[in-house]
């Protein structure tokens, strides 16, 4: 669990993001870095595609995982943007997904990142919509040292997932994270 692990300058940085994207209804993100005593501290922010270069920035301890946001509220008008989700018309189908659910690929990618140790994998999304919450999803899985990306394994699995850009997350994946929802409003952070 994380959100005891949020420090103040974190909890800044995540409102900061979220303001920004609400102003120019642009996608922002950072890398989430452990310190030394195990507190999450922000990376430098980021705006849009620069954003999906993250995985490569560098943290001074050790990586907890990623942050970033969504931009829903310029699609839902005329909507009022306390509407929590979002549904859209796929290819073959309706999906409905919340402003703060992470995409199948942000999910496929954070756990890549577990699997090849270079995070903790925790994706934290925020969104225009609700400004005073986060979801944050850090996987619940021990990644063996030898064999993580063996031909029927979580890993091998979201290494073929990377490319799914649209939609919700798949079933299979959903159950390999742990999920909390953070309130970041001045009151004290607690889980919905």
């Amino acid at each position: 669990m994380i959100k005891d692990k949020i420090t103040p300058e974190l909890k800044q940085k995540f409102k900061e993001a979220i303001e920004m994207t609400y102003k120019d209804r642009s996608e922002y993100g950072f890398v989430i870095c452990k310190d030394e005593n195990e507190n999450l501290q922000p990376g430098p922010l980021c705006k849009g595609d620069k954003c999906s270069v993250i995985p490569i920035e560098k943290c001074s301890y050790k990586k907890q995982g990623m942050f970033h946001t969504h931009p829903f509220s310029s699609l839902m008008k005329p909507i009022p943007r306390e509407v929590a989700s979002l549904c859209v018309k796929g290819i073959t189908r309706l999906f409905c997904i919340s402003a703060t659910t992470p995409s199948h690929q942000d999910l496929a990618l954070a756990l890549t990142d577990k699997c090849s140790r270079h995070s903790e994998g925790t994706i934290c999304i925020g969104s225009d919509v609700q400004m005073n919450k986060i979801s944050c999803w850090t996987p619940n899985i021990t990644v063996p040292i030898k064999g993580a990306y063996e031909k029927g394994s979580p890993c091998f699995r979201a290494l073929g997932d990377i490319a799914e850009v649209m939609g919700p997350p798949r079933s299979w994946i959903e159950p390999l994270f742990d999920v909390e929802n953070i309130d970041i409003s001045d009151k004290k952070n607690k889980l919905y």
